[in-house]
């Protein structure tokens, strides 16, 4: 957008060169972007304020000016002005993200497996009305062996088609498979 604006002789508050270069730091700088790599987020939100200010500032001094919201100069100036401001937001919410995922207390870890993650999701929907602590508690034991629970729910769906309560069922189910739940509540 900036070397079009520029090509077409749009009256930017960038040289020729000015341009060319700013255009190529961007898409430098979008070609680096990792979600692993946070310190190229801040790059990103200080080159979306740098053009939120300069883009900004030069539109809203063509508008005092008196220049008509059709000529070219000020259309491409409010575009790159919005363009900067929109990248800003953007830039802006994954930074904030960086920052709770490196909280204890986030929904998701990046280490933690997408499985896990499913885990952890389908238990706080199913058990939203067990504390937070036994919840964590009881994904952490799934986690540690699902091929088990995967089992067990089996087991206890199984016997729920039969006519047997859920209640009933997974309590016998669980006596059934208590000595390998117990030796995984053992396990670290």
């Amino acid at each position: 957008m900036i070397i079009v604006a520029q090509s077409t002789g749009a009256d930017l508050p960038l040289s020729t060169i000015g341009a060319v270069v700013s255009a190529a730091v961007l898409v430098i700088a979008a070609g680096v972007t990792n979600p692993a790599k946070p310190w190229i987020h801040w790059f990103n939100a200080l080159l979306s304020f740098a053009g939120t200010l300069l883009f900004g500032t030069s539109a809203i001094e063509h508008y005092r000016l008196g220049v008509s919201l059709f000529d070219p100069s000020f259309t491409y100036l409010e575009t790159l002005a919005l363009l900067s401001l929109i990248a800003l937001y953007f830039t802006t919410r994954t930074i904030r993200g960086i920052v709770q995922r490196a909280s204890p207390k986030t929904w998701y870890h990046p280490s933690m497996s997408f499985q896990s993650f499913l885990i952890n999701q389908y238990a706080k929907w199913k058990m939203k009305d067990v504390p937070a602590e036994q919840r964590e508690q009881m994904t952490a034991l799934v986690s540690k062996d699902p091929k088990l629970f995967k089992i067990i729910g089996e087991e206890i769906e199984r016997r729920k088609k039969g006519g047997e309560s859920e209640m009933k069922a997974a309590m016998e189910v669980m006596k059934k498979h208590r000595v390998e739940l117990s030796a995984l509540m053992q396990k670290k």
